[in-house]
């Protein structure tokens, strides 16, 4: 028998084992062999939203010049002639010395004459005739700014254009803010990438590569998809600057990524022949160790559905040992309990808080690992495990805990017991847990609301095919409250009239020993002020909401 057994554990494993590793090897071959196309455009993608950034603040800098009244009320008296031309340059250069990019100011008469310049002299000789045929224009009463990209003589510059009025609103004067192409691409340059910034005619201000400009300065992709020259390919990214009625383009040069993808490839198949070597040496292992271990617990448990009386003697190295000494401690504290008086009422506090975490009868652990054995002989060898760990940890956090502990922690351990719950009934039980944040800290004994969640798994599988079973937490009137509702069959309306007057009087309902637990529990603990608190529709399921409240001296809440 056990060498049947070792056989299927080892061929599940192996298949369990297999599968996962070739579709990881699969998903990662496709990640990789998708990464040069993906990561670049996301980083294209993220580059052009800079440039943008970037384009913008330049923008909006320089036009914060232009509009402030400070900077107006200068560029009035320069018109005329309050002021020197060295008072002017030092005016202009202190307003603009934290700006984004270095400018240039050009002042021109409302005849279209220059009468100040701050630039170097040799453009000051070279351009102005340009400017005055090209860029001036007479604006009576338009206070807009004016952006233009301007290309002359090689030299490439996006200038900004206001009108300078007078206190009575009449022009005297126009300004012009000029940004050199070489001050623009090092406003740019950090990017990593090249870029262009051009008009709706692909007439460019700035570039950081002319191989991407013809001889008269514009543009030579459409700045969507793809370019190449005939040196490079690039991804290309364009964003258009609204304010600004212009774009700007980001060009990303396109990797060769054979010499990156081959090799990580290779690495992986050299991990998945070592991986399915180490998994076959492994699995045979396992099976050898854990049959023995398995087939003995199941027999250890087969005679405790007899009595309390014997004991689980297990001896390894393994969970299987940690099972057999937490089902022993438990099956002690049963015994325990079942020995004490109930007369004080200080004892029956204590003694009721030990039988919540009590609660877990040998026929529940019996019945877990006899599932535990089903799924194994079925070949679910890694669902089986999964549940012999949940086991486990249950067992050991029913044993170990015996103070008050947080709620997120024992909502963990409560799931355990839903999931191995899910695990025996299958499809046909669900449950959801909706924990407030601000409820986690709150501390409550060990499996408190355990009980709870039994009542209704026995009495909804009595009478349905399915049940949901749902958690909440919420804090409310500085008190916690904990409801868990079901789907089950409900109580008839006389039954829950007399179920809510048994608890009130303290008593335990016949048929509904875990909510009376839970009730004596909560009022011995918490205090009277605490409620235990029924809602139920026949058919439709039943409702337990407690509410729990603080007691700093006790508790420490």
């Amino acid at each position: 028998m056990n060498g049947r057994y070792q056989e299927k554990l080892q061929r599940q494993f192996l298949k369990s084992t297999m599968l996962p590793i070739l579709l990881c090897f699969v998903f990662f071959a496709v990640v990789l062999l998708a990464y040069s196309e993906g990561f670049m455009r996301y980083n294209l993608n993220r580059g052009a939203q800079q440039a943008k950034e970037k384009a913008d603040e330049i923008y909006a800098s320089l036009t914060g010049y232009l509009t402030e009244p400070e900077a107006q009320a200068d560029l009035l008296a320069y018109c005329n002639g309050e002021i020197s031309d060295r008072a002017m340059t030092y005016s202009f250069r202190m307003k603009c010395s934290d700006e984004p990019v270095r400018a240039d100011l050009l002042l021109l008469d409302f005849q279209g004459k220059q009468i100040y310049y701050s630039g170097r002299s040799d453009v000051t000789a070279v351009h102005p005739e340009y400017y005055r045929e090209t860029l001036f224009e007479t604006r009576e009463k338009d206070r807009s700014i004016l952006s233009r990209f301007y290309f002359f003589l090689g030299d490439a510059s996006w200038i900004l254009n206001a009108v300078v009025f007078d206190e009575s609103g009449d022009p005297v004067g126009q300004a012009f803010l000029l940004m050199r192409e070489d001050d623009l691409v090092n406003a740019f340059r950090q990017s990593g990438y090249e870029i262009v910034l051009y008009d709706s005619s692909r007439l460019a201000a700035m570039t950081t590569s002319h191989t991407l400009l013809d001889n008269r300065h514009r543009m030579l992709s459409s700045g969507l998809g793809l370019y190449s020259d005939e040196n490079s390919s690039y991804l290309v990214k364009s964003e258009h600057l609204d304010k600004i009625g212009a774009n700007v383009a980001v060009f990303a040069a396109r990797r060769d990524w054979k010499g990156y993808v081959f090799p990580y490839l290779g690495i992986l198949l050299f991990l998945l022949i070592l991986i399915t070597y180490e998994s076959t040496r492994f699995s045979r292992n396992l099976a050898m160790d854990s049959a023995g271990s398995l087939q003995n617990l199941h027999s250890e448990l087969s005679g405790i559905r007899k009595g309390t009386q014997q004991r689980v003697s297990i001896e390894s190295d393994d969970e299987f040992s940690d099972i057999a000494g937490s089902i022993n401690r438990l099956l002690d504290q049963v015994e325990s309990l079942n020995q004490k008086s109930l007369a004080l009422e200080r004892v029956r506090n204590d003694l009721e808080k030990a039988q919540i975490k009590a609660q877990f009868h040998p026929h529940f652990i019996y019945n877990t690992l006899e599932s535990i054995r089903f799924a194994i002989l079925m070949d679910d060898g890694k669902r089986a495990s999964e549940m012999l760990l949940a086991l486990t940890s249950l067992l050991r956090y029913s044993v170990e805990h015996n103070d008050y502990i947080s709620l997120d922690e024992d909502m963990e351990h409560i799931r355990e017991y839903l999931d191995i719950m899910r695990f025996r009934y299958g499809e046909r039980f669900t449950y959801t847990f909706d924990i407030a944040d601000d409820t986690r800290h709150y501390l409550i004994p060990p499996l408190f609301v355990q009980p709870l969640l039994e009542n209704s798994l026995k009495y909804g599988f009595a009478v349905k095919d399915s049940l949901e079973l749902s958690v909440k937490t919420w804090l409310s009137d500085d008190s916690l409250h904990i409801r868990v509702r079901d789907n089950g069959i409900g109580m008839t309306p006389e039954e829950l009239s007399l179920q809510r007057k048994l608890l009130e009087e303290g008593q335990f309902a016949e048929g509904h020993f875990g909510i009376g637990l839970v009730a004596r529990s909560l009022k011995l603990q918490y205090g009277e002020g605490s409620t235990v608190d029924l809602d139920s529709e026949y058919g439709k399921g039943l409702t337990v909401e407690l509410t729990l409240q603080k007691k700093v001296e006790q508790n420490g809440i």
